[in-house]
């Protein structure tokens, strides 16, 4: 059996983030997907969610391609990656050429990474801005 793990803050769950869900689904036969806490997206971005956590959370676990949600207080949380076993990880193709402790662990771990392109034209950002425009 082959196990993805990825993380995202899921605010405003948009079909751009089912759609990363579903391609990191099909890498597999189960996956594993870290909700970032509220507390860790105001680390790394220096803003707050506008959905709280265990909304985002109960959000993505309601999404039929994934298997297990875990609360991800760092981005791909390393503890998890060996809990599961984890075979592949994905990440947003954004991510590409920024650092992260846990994926040098990983690649030294024959973990494979696949960097996933966004849909275009959707993000929460872009919403957001839509919101304030109406």
């Amino acid at each position: 059996m082959k196990t993805i793990f990825t993380c995202g803050t899921f605010d405003l769950f948009h079909v751009g983030h089912l759609n990363f869900i579903k391609k990191s689904r099909e890498m597999g036969d189960r996956l594993i997907v870290g909700v970032n806490t509220d507390e860790f997206v105001y680390l790394y971005k220096n803003k707050k969610p506008i959905i709280p956590f265990i909304q985002r959370k109960l959000i993505v676990q309601s999404c039929k391609y994934i298997d297990w949600t875990v609360d991800a207080e760092e981005y791909l949380p390393l503890k998890y990656i060996k809990e599961f076993k984890v075979d592949i990880i994905t990440v947003g193709a954004d991510w590409k050429t920024a650092y992260i402790e846990s994926i040098d662990w990983t690649l030294k771990n024959n973990i494979h990474i696949e960097y996933i392109d966004y849909t275009q034209y959707v993000s929460t950002t872009k919403i957001i801005q839509h919101i304030k425009d109406i």
